[in-house]
């Protein structure tokens, strides 16, 4: 079995009932290093400075280790 790592967008509502919405990004990488830079870049490109300093910030992305055959 193999490991590659997936980026997920992760969309907080703002709602403390409402939970957050992952969506795939369709974005995998064999380097858990890459796939965590390839995140951070796509949260700077989508959110602003401001959205960032806020303290709370409703888009995130994240990896998550899978494992395919």
């Amino acid at each position: 079995m193999e490991k590659v790592f997936e980026i997920i967008k992760i969309v907080g509502l703002g709602v403390v009932e409402s939970p957050n919405k992952e969506f795939s990004t369709g974005l995998i990488y064999h380097n858990k290093e890459t796939a965590d830079q390839k995140a951070n870049e796509l949260w700077l490109e989508n959110t602003t400075e401001e959205d960032r300093n806020s303290g709370w910030c409703g888009l995130h992305f994240i990896v998550k280790e899978r494992n395919v055959m």
